[in-house]
Parts: structure tokens; C-alpha cells; sequence
């Protein structure tokens, strides 16, 4: 079991090295490759009495991974927050699997979720960057982009220690779903989906603690900025 946690976080940190510095291709197959980590522990986790290996999960990731951008362009690292127009909202450091400070009592099942959670948001914006780097992909990498980071967030309800979910990397890392999905919605004109992660962002962003020392609490300003300022367009009205 831990082997496949090892070989999950390995995986996700070359990764989030590889997107750091702009390569795309590199960091999409570690991603993928963290992924099928995951699937095997959760197949695990499920099966620990079974002798027989089931094929299902390298199916599945084989079966996602051909239905992805067969290309991801090169690009270079960049800030976290761009600084101009409306790419300055989206947030583009990729995440290391979250560790948890006191994880004696963690399960198999909270464990794959945490991991999960961290490439999952990983994936979604390895998509988000290449809506900026391929104009003409840029609507097909977005919804990507959006169904990868929703599929993150959905993880956290299998999540049933609140204690854990509380967690400081966790909540930076929701933080950031959170960010990007009012920014992919706000890039699909879908202004009120926009408005209403920005909404949830705000609220959790004003519920933490004010700690200059945390990382967590260093990005708070600049979400709560995001989310209070990024609102639908104003047209002018017709003559």
C-alpha cells in the first residue's frame, strides 16, 4: 500500500517540477502516471482479500489518457498570479500531495482521496495553462480543465475527518480549485457559475485566521482580491 502512495506522490511531484518550468508534456504523463498510482490503491483498498489483480483501473487511465490533448505545448514559468487583464485571477502553481501533520489515524480510503485531490487539481491545470499557451484550443482546454478541477473538489466529501480537511495544504489546495473554476467559468462567459466560486472562495478565505507566517494566509489578500473583483462584464448599451 504504501509503495503505491510513494510511487503517487513521486510521480506528482516530478510533475509539479516539470509544470513549474513550462513543460507541459513532461507534467501531463507524470500526472497521468500519479493517477494510476491512485487507482491501484484504491483497487487495493477495496480488494485487500482478493488474489486476483483487477485490470479495471489501468483500463480506465489508459481509456482517459487517449481521450486528452494528445499534444500540451511548452511555455515558461510564469508568477503565480499573471498580471495582466483577466489572466490575472487564475493561479497557475501546480500542488505536492498535501501532508498532513497528524496522520496516525488516517485510512486508506482518506489517504487515496488527499492524493487524489492534489494530481486531480494538477491535470485541470496543466489543461488551464494550455487554454493560455493554444488560443484555438483554448475553449476544448477549459472544460477540460473545469471537469478535472471539479472532480478534485468532489473528492473532499470522502474526506470524513473534518480535522484533516482543515488542514493547512488542504485548504490552500481548495483555495485554488476554487480560484480556478471562477476563472475557467468567467472564460466561458458563464458569469454566474463564475460569481458563485468566487462567492464560496471569499468565504473560506475570510474564515481562516490571519497568520503572516503560514503559507496558506500569505495568498489569502490575493484570493479575496479574486474573488471580490472578478465580476461579469458590463456592455454598453446599444444606441
Amino acid at each position: 500500500m504504501t509503495s503505491d502512495v510513494d510511487m503517487a506522490v513521486a510521480f506528482n511531484n516530478k510533475g509539479t517540477f516539470f509544470l513549474e518550468n513550462g513543460q507541459c508534456n513532461h507534467a501531463f504523463d507524470m500526472f497521468m502516471g500519479a493517477l494510476q498510482a491512485t487507482f491501484l490503491l484504491a483497487e487495493k483498498s477495496e480488494h485487500k482479500s482478493s488474489k486476483h489483480t483487477n485490470e479495471n483501473s489501468r483500463i480506465a487511465v489508459a481509456r482517459q489518457k487517449q481521450h486528452l490533448l494528445p499534444e500540451l505545448q511548452t511555455t515558461h514559468s510564469v508568477a503565480a498570479f499573471p498580471q495582466q487583464g483577466v489572466s490575472s485571477f487564475f493561479y497557475n502553481k501546480p500542488m505536492k500531495i498535501p501532508i498532513i501533520e497528524n496522520n496516525s489515524n488516517i485510512d486508506d480510503e482518506a489517504r487515496n482521496a488527499i492524493c487524489s485531490v492534489a494530481i486531480l487539481y494538477n491535470v485541470g491545470l496543466t489543461y488551464h495553462m494550455q487554454s493560455f499557451i493554444s488560443p484555438q484550443l483554448q475553449d476544448t482546454s477549459l472544460r477540460k480543465a473545469e471537469v478535472f478541477y471539479k472532480k478534485s473538489i468532489s473528492l473532499l466529501t470522502l474526506i470524513e475527518d473534518e480535522s484533516i480537511v482543515q488542514e493547512d495544504s488542504i485548504i490552500h489546495l481548495i483555495m485554488a480549485v476554487l480560484n480556478n473554476l471562477g476563472h475557467v467559468n468567467y472564460e466561458l462567459h458563464n458569469y454566474e457559475l463564475s460569481k458563485s466560486y468566487m462567492e464560496k472562495l471569499c468565504t473560506i478565505v475570510l474564515e481562516q485566521e490571519v497568520n503572516t507566517c503560514n503559507h496558506v494566509h500569505e495568498l489569502r489578500e490575493q484570493f479575496l482580491l479574486n474573488g471580490t473583483l472578478l465580476e461579469e462584464p458590463k456592455y454598453a448599451a446599444a444606441a
